[in-house]
């Protein structure tokens, strides 16, 4: 799907164009499926944007059209996709119980890959409740479910959410390798945005281990990427970068 294109090229307000569109056309034909698929990918990428609010909105009317389907996979997708949006609001436990059902949901009905984003996910709910030694094991299991599904796209995203636990901890030259390694899969597979997140990662490792100036280079191709995607995430990278000059 051409949106789907778009979005794993950055290019969001595009991407944001096209299922607007696509979900005119499903709304038309009173296709309840179609609809509900256009609804959650259109909350996927408005996360992307920061419009939070309005990815919840969309991602909770598709939620309830996959529960009128009968849809369990796509039910499941939509809790994983709220529970994106929950964790950028602030909101751990809300995503956390999202969660937990949607990965119940994907391991009854053998998804893998369903399993793999629920995993890596939760992983950073339990961060943020403080469960540390919970969620680095998550981490790693969703690695491990990305390479039997063979998705480097997601195993960049679980490796960085694994390097950011190592920076938590303290543990720089780990954190550095993990978030190293999602560089080279986002830039093998041009996916610009977990690019950012892992040049972010190992800026941040590297300042810690005292290599400064190497730091400050991944800080500013972080920035760089962010700002030409429209990330809300720049906001903080430009903190950080203030921070290393600072030094």
């Amino acid at each position: 799907m051409l949106a789907d294109v778009l979005t794993s090229l950055g290019r969001y307000e595009e991407s944001i164009a096209r299922h607007r569109e696509a979900l005119v056309l499903y709304v038309r034909l009173a296709n309840p499926l179609g609809e509900a698929n256009a609804r959650v990918d259109l909350g996927d990428v408005l996360r992307l944007t920061g419009a939070y609010d309005e990815a919840a909105e969309s991602i909770e009317e598709a939620l309830r059209l996959f529960r009128e389907i009968g849809s369990r996979l796509g039910e499941a997708q939509s809790l994983t996709y709220l529970a994106r949006v929950d964790l950028r609001r602030g909101r751990p436990e809300a995503a956390e119980s999202g969660l937990c059902e949607a990965l119940a949901f994907c391991e009854e009905l053998g998804s893998l890959f369903g399993r793999a984003y629920a995993t890596m996910h939760l992983a950073e709910a339990r961060s943020s409740l403080g469960a540390h030694t919970d969620a680095v094991a998550l981490a790693r299991a969703g690695i491990e479910l990305c390479r039997q599904t063979r998705d480097r796209g997601g195993r960049a995203r679980a490796l960085v959410i694994l390097g950011d636990l190592r920076l938590a901890e303290g543990a720089w030259s780990k954190a550095l390798e993990c978030h190293e390694e999602a560089l080279a899969l986002a830039d093998a597979i041009r996916a610009p945005y977990e690019e950012a997140r892992a040049c972010e990662g190992a800026g941040r490792a590297l300042g810690k281990l005292g290599r400064s100036e190497e730091g400050r280079a991944f800080l500013r191709r972080a920035l760089a990427v962010d700002e030409r995607l429209g990330a809300p995430d720049a906001a903080r990278v430009r903190g950080l970068l203030r921070g290393a000059q600072a030094l």
